[in-house]
């Protein structure tokens, strides 16, 4: 009787088994390779946003200052009662005002790069499921 079942076992199960190690170690590698993939995606388009963000910033940069001493200038010469240094505070606190603004729709666009590979994330869940199911069987 245990001749026949040691048989079976070396003749049916044990190359199943073989079958089943063999093919998820060939899934995991395709889900590695699929990973790879999306951070390399990932890793392009942030790097193109912050190619653009780091452009934006000097040229604006450069005519928020020009632009604050006009207006810092403009503002002492509309209102003589203010000094140089009170036009400069009032630009600074709207310049400020603008920076936030400007700070919080990079925040909100930032927010839509992903940092993990959401599709071999869930593929990886999806064999995880599959081969748990096997199991159970």
């Amino acid at each position: 009787m245990f001749e026949d079942i040691r048989g079976d076992l070396e003749d049916h199960v044990l190359p199943l088994m073989r079958d089943i190690v063999e093919d998820t170690q060939k899934l995991l590698r395709q889900e590695f390779a699929l990973a790879k993939v999306e951070v390399r995606e990932d890793a392009k388009r942030a790097r193109d946003v912050l190619g653009y963000l780091v452009a934006a910033s000097f040229f604006l940069g450069i005519s928020a200052v020009l632009f604050s001493v006009a207006l810092s200038h403009l503002f002492v010469e509309a209102f003589p009662h203010l000094s140089l240094w009170q036009g400069y505070l009032a630009v600074a606190l709207l310049s400020g005002a603008a920076g936030a603004i400007l700070m919080r729709i990079v925040a909100k666009k930032s927010r839509k790069i992903r940092i993990f590979p959401e599709q071999t994330t869930s593929t990886l869940r999806e064999s995880a499921q599959w081969m748990q199911d096997q199991a159970s069987m």
